[in-house]
């Protein structure tokens, strides 16, 4: 899917985070079906994705070679297919250059 950056703040999960920390936001379509949300009337921070950790990883086409790294999840995405993950800034720097903005990876549940 694609692996792009977001700027965290107050996630939906109810976590406050930066751009350093190894955290990420899955698709919308996978954090709603997964449990509790606003859009069901529920309580998204009890989501059971919530804290839960997923290895992602960027191929060697991306110049920095295979790199692996694990992020937690705690937010949702809205814009993001259900093979696509919105990472912190500090998280896709170090999967590729910032200033690709979107770049091709792979991601399993740990």
């Amino acid at each position: 899917g694609d692996l792009t950056y977001f700027s965290p703040a107050l996630g939906a999960c109810g976590l406050t985070n930066s751009d350093n920390d190894a955290i990420c936001a899955v698709a919308w379509e996978l954090f709603d079906a997964a449990g509790p949300n606003l859009a069901s009337g529920g309580n998204p921070n009890q989501n059971p994705l919530c804290g839960k950790w997923i290895r992602v990883t960027r191929s060697s086409e991306g110049g920095k070679g295979n790199v692996s790294v694990n992020v937690k999840v705690v937010d949702r995405c809205t814009g993001c297919k259900p093979t696509d993950l919105d990472l912190s800034l500090g998280v896709f720097g170090q999967l590729a250059e910032v200033n690709s903005g979107r770049v091709k990876g792979s991601w399993q549940w740990l």
